[in-house]
């Protein structure tokens, strides 16, 4: 299995991911995990921080596992964004989230995904349609209820990575890196309608 210094798991099948690293999660003294009994709030980065500048105990590489990040705090989710970014030599990160429209699309774009099988079905089928002038465009837009904007542009997200890797493009690539943009639009706290604007209108 190839493994990614940072990878979302959209579901909580982690276990083979984990295992692929020699971890199991039975008193393993290099292996941090948040979950409930650790809590969310942003003081956990700062002991994830500690934990990574320690050298591996009796493993060859050390793993953060995150369980549930949709429910890291924001301020949390911020602090965490170097760590995914550049965590170290033989330091590695396991997210987990059944709720992807609260995460921060700035985590998103630093993690490699992984789909468990029952979140398959959502991403079979191109979610949006293709929009052929700026008129199509925002009636599209028109179209879609306000409030599912960003759950609609992160399965459009989850549809064009599995595409890329399937039919690597310029175009899809182009396409990813405009819905990474809209997201973050939204976690800035735009008008969601004006952020998947921005994103048809781009895919014209």
């Amino acid at each position: 299995m190839t493994t990614f210094p940072s990878t979302l798991i959209i579901g909580d099948n982690y276990q083979n991911l984990l295992e692929s690293l020699g971890h199991s999660t039975v008193q393993n003294p290099d292996l941090f995990i948040v979950d409930e009994n650790s809590g969310y709030k942003i003081e956990i980065i700062r002991q994830i921080n500690n934990f990574l500048q320690q050298l591996p105990y009796n493993h060859q590489n050390k793993v953060v596992l995150i369980k549930n990040i949709d429910l890291l705090e924001i301020a949390a989710q911020n602090a965490l964004l170097k760590n995914l970014e550049e965590p170290g030599n033989n330091n590695f990160f396991i997210l987990t989230t059944k709720n992807q429209s609260l995460i921060l699309a700035t985590i998103i774009s630093r993690c490699h995904i992984i789909r468990s099988e029952y979140t398959k079905t959502i991403i079979n089928q191109n979610n949006l349609p293709i929009p052929t002038d700026i008129k199509s465009a925002l009636n599209i837009s028109s179209t879609i209820d306000k409030s599912l904007i960003k759950e609609t542009l992160l399965n459009e997200l989850n549809y064009q990575q599995q595409n890329l890797i399937k039919n690597p493009s310029t175009k899809i690539s182009h396409n990813i890196n405009h819905l990474l943009k809209s997201l973050e639009y939204i976690d800035s706290n735009l008008d969601p309608r004006l952020a998947l604007d921005y994103y048809l209108l781009k895919s014209i």
